[in-house]
């Protein structure tokens, strides 16, 4: 065919048969630490803000503040992760897998205890019960209302909840599009 007049055009054929689209594989373990790095990051940032000692408070006070800002965390990350496209046999090696590297972060604000992980991971099934797996916002905001509700007054008073709630929701967005990214193109193993 060579150019063609006005009306004409150049029809192509192109046979799909040879054209197979294979997923690359990756390791459940390098998915697992590499979304733990970011979270870790984005944990002290969320634990500091929340758990903020003003003047000589209560070490009590200051604890639970750290316990409520981990469960929290932990809870918009499963939230997450059973929101996106990963598999059920996928989310079952994952999510262990991401709790096992964030529990050395949590026990530096738990004194190394054993029930102050436990009692992040009871406190995280509470705040599950807000989870909107089409909704990522309204997730975050009855998360966010579940920890003011858990906090001391002046705790809760000191925090904007407006802006904490963006923050949850937007990270937990970035997580979900980037894990949905990841899963478009890869099967994890």
């Amino acid at each position: 065919m060579g150019v063609g007049k006005k009306g004409d055009h150049k029809v192509v054929v192109a046979s799909t048969g040879s054209m197979h689209w294979q997923h690359r594989k990756l390791a459940a373990e390098d998915v697992a630490r590499d979304f733990s790095l970011t979270a870790q990051t984005f944990a002290d940032t969320f634990v500091q803000y929340v758990a903020a000692p003003h003047g000589s408070e209560n070490p009590v006070v200051i604890g639970r503040r750290h316990r409520e800002a981990c469960a929290l965390v932990w809870a918009s990350i499963e939230a997450t992760l059973r929101a996106s496209a990963l598999t059920e046999d996928e989310h079952v090696k994952i999510v262990p897998m991401v709790r096992e590297r964030l529990i050395p972060y949590w026990r530096k604000y738990g004194q190394d205890d054993g029930a102050f992980i436990e009692r992040v991971r009871e406190r995280a099934v509470d705040y599950l019960r807000y989870q909107e797996p089409l909704s990522q916002l309204k997730t975050a905001t009855g998360m966010i209302r579940e920890l003011m509700a858990s906090l001391d007054p002046e705790g809760a008073n000191m925090l904007p909840v407006k802006t904490l709630t963006a923050i949850v929701a937007h990270r937990m967005l970035s997580d979900l599009r980037r894990l949905n990214e990841l899963k478009s193109g890869h099967s994890i193993e």
